[in-house]
């Protein structure tokens, strides 16, 4: 939580921090890359919308790849976004722009994932 921390003293940094996270996101790391999703969801409990609009491009492109991800607690941290009611009314809002890059990435979890929680979960 010490992320979320800095970006509450400076709503300006939020945006910048956001950034940072997703330039250095692991590749290879899964714990790595599930801690960072629930710092990410942190930041995303406090970001202002016009915030978030900047930042929903670069956030979604990886937040698809990790909701597809093979390593499943990656793909469930993810997936757990989505029972965040901030975020998801931060989703609404820009359903049109965010839906085209989440849609694969869901519709395949949707058909197939090795994993039962995560079938439990696309529900």
């Amino acid at each position: 939580a010490v992320v979320s921390t800095q970006s509450t003293g400076d709503p300006s940094l939020t945006e910048a921090t956001i950034h940072g996270l997703l330039k250095l996101w692991p590749k290879t790391n899964s714990a790595k890359e599930v801690m960072l999703l629930g710092e990410m969801e942190e930041i995303l409990d406090i970001i202002e919308p016009a915030q978030f609009k900047k930042i929903m491009g670069p956030l979604f492109k990886m937040l698809a790849g990790s909701v597809s991800s093979p390593q499943f607690q990656v793909a469930e941290r993810a997936l757990y976004y989505w029972n965040n009611e901030y975020i998801m009314s931060l989703i609404e809002e820009h359903n049109s722009e965010i839906m085209p890059v989440m849609f694969p990435s869901l519709y395949i979890i949707s058909k197939d994932h090795w994993n039962q929680k995560i079938e439990e979960l696309k529900n």
